[in-house]
């Protein structure tokens, strides 16, 4: 617990420095160890936050370095068997200047972007995974139905390429060296996996199916803290009916008409086509859409196991 002393009261030191202010804050504690003393409640932990808004001016400094030292005078002070140690913690603001920004354990940056990116889409995992749109009963008897593939013809799936801008939001978060092991654990349990639930933060939020973990990189950088950045690729769900709704709609040669099929972000669409053999009839020669399949690739993950919130983000 941290006691003040006649000679070692606590203090807060204020200033301002280039890239805004600084605090650096003075306690005295006293402890068996230096380890004692990093426990102690009274301490403050790298990454810490200080409000130190004035007005309607909001700023927040984060503690970035924390600094323990043994008072000799006090080492064998009769009131107390243990020793007294200083404690210096200095509070910074994150610098976003041309250097580059500071990072401060357990908090992350984010920013989207957008960029074009080519999928080429092959087969589904299990039959489960695909919605069949089209005729049924006895009108589907002529046509066999695909549960399994995309672009299929007599030798198999086929595939198709997929050009498309998707946005892209990245968030890099800052950690521990200790720490990287279990949350990047986290990221490779979630990759190529879509969001079960809703996902949200400062950049706005994305319903469940939205996005999808497309890559992480994991950077050292500085002795302390370590960055894993998360790519996650945004597409977004078309499933809202009516007249201002987004569900694609195909029309089926085989029904005469036009259906819905709705799709959520990551999931693909496709149809199937035939042409008649017949070639003395000119209108049965011609590709006929015969069914639609939405296909889903991607299973869903819980990306709340990344502990994104608000309160991360500096």
């Amino acid at each position: 617990m941290a006691i003040d002393y006649l000679d070692y009261r606590n203090e807060s030191k204020f200033s301002h420095t280039k890239d805004g202010k600084k605090v650096t804050r003075i306690v005295y504690i006293r402890a068996q160890d230096e380890i004692a003393v990093a426990n102690d409640s009274d301490t403050p932990q790298r990454g810490d936050e200080l409000n130190v808004s004035s007005g309607s001016i909001d700023e927040i400094l984060y503690c970035d370095t924390v600094q323990i030292d043994t008072v000799k005078e006090a080492a064998g002070d009769e009131a107390e068997s243990d020793l007294l140690f200083k404690v210096t913690a200095i509070f910074a603001p994150i610098n976003r200047g041309s250097g580059g920004t500071t990072p401060v354990p357990n908090k992350a940056t984010w920013k989207i972007s957008g960029r074009p990116q080519g999928i080429n889409v092959r087969n589904v995992e299990d039959e489960g995974d695909q919605t069949h749109y089209g005729p049924t009963g006895s009108a589907a008897e002529e046509y066999t139905e695909v549960t399994t593939g995309v672009n299929v013809n007599e030798d198999g799936p086929q595939g198709v390429q997929i050009d498309e801008t998707v946005e892209v939001l990245t968030i890099d978060f800052w950690k521990e060296p200790d720490d990287i092991e279990d949350f990047l654990a986290a990221v490779r349990a979630l990759k190529d996996r879509v969001n079960s639930g809703v996902f949200e933060g400062p950049w706005g939020s994305y319903a469940a199916g939205e996005v999808r973990i497309t890559g992480y990189d994991v950077e050292q950088t500085s002795g302390e803290i370590a960055t894993v950045s998360v790519e996650f690729s945004y597409a977004e769900n078309l499933t809202t009916t009516g007249s201002s709704g987004n569900v694609p709609e195909v029309y089926l040669d085989t029904l005469g008409t036009t259906v819905e099929t709705p799709k959520k972000g990551h999931q693909y669409l496709w149809v199937r086509t035939l042409k008649s053999t017949d070639e003395s009839d000119d209108a049965d020669t011609r590709p006929r859409a015969i069914d639609a399949h939405v296909a889903t690739f991607y299973k869903e993950g819980d990306f709340d196991t990344l502990g994104v919130t608000d309160e991360i983000f500096a």
